[in-house]
């Protein structure tokens, strides 16, 4: 029972209604009234005895999830809300002298009875064979996505079909949308199918778990085919959604949560992230209840282990605690090093730190913490950088030290999610036998806004390997950088094996990035190893969630691959693009492509289960509607690897020289630099032609002017002699003047249109507004060049007014145009200065 406290508002409507009043039509201001919720609730109408909800109750409502526009919320949790001063409904349910109980041994009886063992009138019939028109419809209409709805008569067709959809397991999701749930019939056949029901697949199962089926019987029979068929390796991979799918179980006491106690108390693995996943959300007040009881019954079972789990505890606390002292004062960077020196130097934060188990991994034993070597790092939200030693006698063999970063702050479980998608994507790859190199590094979150990651060894950003090459390797003018990085590091006989790395890692996230919809790719979120390894961080945006700029969306294209990418593709060929290893890397990036496609229903389960999550760019169906596109699932396998070719921009970006871009995103200009270079640059250069086009003439103007009303006071006794020279005088530097002035302005609209195309490379735009950029700058200098012409047309008209001038307006005609002349001569040399300074900024 679904429960929703409403606010009603009157809206006008700005249209207009006819309506018909004794026989005549009459326009009529019509009013809407639209509701929206102001707070939610769930109520089970049977307990978990089965009885039926009776007499007066009181039930305290939760307030809506931000940027939810539903009346509803189904994928809520069922109960009160324990805050007392939440808003509260006084609910009256009917009072039964004895209480109303659903035996379901009973109704189970009447399954049996009514259904004579399947062989029901209705059932009879439909135990005919489909012929091959239906069969190849029910194959259709059964593998659609689990987003993709059924109409009612798709529905009926499912339904009369349903004994022969048991030779297709797969199809009971959408079987049991087909089903009448208000239909006792229905549900009692649909019951009795579910005993006969082969086992699904993991994946499979995984649907039956979300919030729309709340079924109990179904659930349980999600629950029978995942202890059936899932491996401790694979549910590992999905653990995280199968414990948001406890949000949605009617009872404390379920199946799932018996499932989930027993795996993870029999192995220690999943124990431990089982232990996290839970322990992460207990600050939401919504399910502190039931995870709480989970955490109880699983630390009451899991014996000696729950040591390493407190351990793990205590020191995230002080590195909390830590994280949070240093981040409140402030300090310059060399102070914050020595006060991080010695809080980690001091007795508790050692014997805290120290010779425990890593969250992140349960064979990774955490040593010796090395003080010298941890540090805060220089982002926003300030993250430490922690360096333990490791304490296997075989470590100098393998590695020496254990890097992890714990961020307290920042919200990790998109960061997580992302991860752990792309770890399903290599395990979906290396089944098709495609190793594609990839580096899913560990990722936890571990509480509210706190977590930790792993550092990848011997890995650096390429923006830090392209400063090796100085300003024009960073700036990407030269596009040579990575490549010499990667030769480098690696020998004659290693260099071919770290370039077919190189390809098939950049191949995976490529792809990866592209069905994922990651935004803000930039050079310090894409790293490289020494071995040629690729792959990102920081996936801050996702499912096409663009980070904007100015409000102006700054990704345009679907995945990262500049030139440097493509010349280590190409093993440093001069036309890389044209290079035979180029077209392989295309063809490996399809077939990978086309591999995730077949999967395309479990990776939209899987963000189906995380909506309870409330992550903040996953709180709608429409959000997991952009994976429905990227992964085409509505078009054949043909015409999805056209779409991918289509859309990942294959066939265009091909320019020549250093702008040969291919798919290139933002953060970065289309040219991986820093684009807040170009927009500081943009504004202070339109300002600054502005102020040279606009103020600085005018201001001369004005003080022309003034001089002009000064001197004709103090000229009338100047001989004949001077009025020549005077005159001349004042032709000349007034004809200077505005010959200085129109060159000002084609100077300013000259930075203006460089300007503009240096915001048209910022925003990685295409030839267009580049062509829209030149055109202005021609334009505005044929206005200067107009300008100029008519400066000299008037000072030939002056020439000929100061002939029949006076002695004084001379003398204030030639003073007045001299410091015109003066003024535009200083807004000649700061254009000609702002001019410099752009070509200096762009080279």
């Amino acid at each position: 029972m679904f429960i929703n406290m409403f606010s009603c508002k009157e809206k006008k409507d700005k249209g207009r209604n006819y309506c018909e009043r004794k026989g005549w039509n009459k326009k009529k201001k019509i009013r809407k009234k639209f509701d929206y919720a102001l707070a939610w609730g769930n109520l089970q109408m049977f307990d978990f005895n089965h009885r039926l909800l009776s007499d007066k109750g009181r039930i305290h409502l939760w307030p809506m999830p931000q940027g939810m526009d539903d009346l509803l919320n189904p994928i809520g949790i069922p109960g009160s809300n324990p805050n007392q001063d939440c808003p509260c409904l006084d609910i009256e349910f009917d009072k039964f002298s004895h209480s109303v109980t659903f035996d379901m041994e009973k109704f189970d009886e009447y399954c049996r009875r009514n259904s004579q063992d399947g062989y029901t009138q209705d059932s009879y019939v439909e135990h005919r064979p489909p012929d091959e028109k239906q069969m190849k419809q029910l194959e259709e209409l059964v593998s659609r996505d689990p987003l993709s709805e059924l109409s009612e008569q798709e529905k009926d067709f499912v339904w009369k079909l349903r004994n022969t959809c048991l030779v297709l397991p797969h199809s009971l999701p959408k079987l049991l949308n087909s089903v009448k749930w208000n239909d006792r019939g229905d549900v009692a056949e649909i019951y009795r199918l579910l005993q006969k029901w082969p086992t699904l697949s993991p994946e499979d199962a995984l649907e039956l778990l979300d919030c729309s089926y709340m079924d109990t019987n179904i659930r349980n029979f999600a629950v029978d085919c995942l202890n059936k068929g899932l491996t401790n390796d694979k549910l590992s991979q999905y653990l995280l959604q199968i414990v948001q799918a406890l949000k949605y179980e009617p009872y404390l006491d379920n199946c799932l949560t018996r499932f989930l106690l027993k795996r993870a108390l029999l192995n220690q693995r999943i124990g431990q992230f089982f232990f996290w996943h839970l322990r992460s959300e207990m600050h939401e007040t919504s399910i502190r209840l039931r995870f709480g009881l989970i955490l109880e019954a699983y630390c009451r079972g899991c014996g000696a282990f729950l040591r390493n789990l407190l351990k793990q505890l205590e020191a995230l606390d002080k590195l909390a605690k830590l994280s949070d002292k240093m981040k409140s004062d402030f300090m310059r960077e060399e102070d914050q090093k020595r006060f991080l020196t010695e809080q980690l130097s001091q007795a508790d934060y050692q014997e805290a730190l120290q010779r425990f188990i890593s969250p992140l991994n349960n064979s990774h034993m955490l040593g010796d913490i090395l003080v010298q070597h941890c540090y805060l790092k220089s982002s926003k939200k300030r993250p430490l950088w922690l360096v333990w030693q490791n304490p296997d006698p075989l470590a100098e063999y393998w590695l020496s030290y254990y890097k992890l970063i714990f961020k307290n702050g920042d919200d990790l479980r998109q960061d997580m999610l992302t991860l752990q998608v792309i770890r399903i994507m290599d395990s979906i790859w290396k089944n098709e036998g495609i190793d594609l190199r990839m580096i899913p590094y560990g990722c936890l979150s571990t509480g509210k806004e706190m977590g930790l990651i792993e550092v990848v060894p011997a890995a650096k950003t390429v923006m830090a390997i392209q400063h090796r090459g100085g300003k024009a390797a960073s700036m990407q003018l030269d596009s040579s950088q990575l490549h010499k990085w990667i030769r480098e590091r690696n020998p004659k006989e290693q260099y071919d094996v770290a370039i077919d790395t190189f390809t098939k890692s950049c191949a995976g996230y490529c792809v990866a990035t592209f069905v994922l919809g990651i935004g803000d790719r930039h050079s310090e979120n894409i790293m490289l190893t020494e071995e040629g390894q690729v792959f990102h961080i920081d996936f801050g945006h996702f499912l096409n969630h663009k980070k904007k700029k100015f409000g102006i969306n700054r990704e345009r294209v679907p995945f990262v691959l500049t030139e440097d990418f493509i010349k280590v593709i190409a093993k440093g060929a001069d036309q890389p693009q044209k290079n035979k290893l180029f077209e392989e890397f295309q063809e490996l990036c399809g077939t990978a492509y086309l591999a995730l496609r077949k999967h395309a229903k479990l990776f939209i389960t899987l963000f189906t289960l995380m909506l309870s999550c409330s992550i903040p760019e996953l709180q709608s169906l429409d959000d997991i509607g952009y994976l429905r596109k990227t992964l085409a699932v509505e078009k054949s396998e043909q015409e999805a690897a056209t779409y991918f070719q289509e859309h990942s921009g294959w066939h265009h970006h091909l320019y020549a020289g250093h702008f040969c871009l291919l798919n290139v995103s933002t953060k970065s200009c289309s040219l991986l630099i820093p684009s807040s270079l170009f927009f500081i640059h943009f504004f202070f250069s339109v300002l600054l032609s502005l102020s040279l086009s606009l103020f600085l003439p005018l201001f001369s103007l004005s003080l022309s002017l003034l001089s002009l009303s000064l001197l004709s006071l103090s000229s009338l006794s100047l001989s004949l002699p001077l009025f020549s020279l005077s005159l001349s005088a004042s032709l000349l530097s007034l004809s200077l003047c505005l010959s200085s002035l129109s060159l000002s302005l084609c100077l300013s609209s000259l930075s203006l249109s460089l300007s503009l195309f240096s915001l048209s490379l910022s925003l990685s735009l295409s030839l267009s507004p580049l062509s829209l950029s030149l055109s202005l700058s021609l334009s505005l200098s044929l206005l200067s060049l107009l300008f100029f012409s008519l400066s000299l047309s008037f000072s030939l008209s002056l020439l000929s007014l100061s002939l029949s001038l006076s002695l004084s307006l001379s003398l204030c005609l030639s003073l007045s145009s001299l410091s015109l002349s003066l003024l535009s001569s200083l807004s000649l040399f700061l254009s000609s200065l702002s001019l410099f300074s752009l070509l200096s900024l762009s080279l």
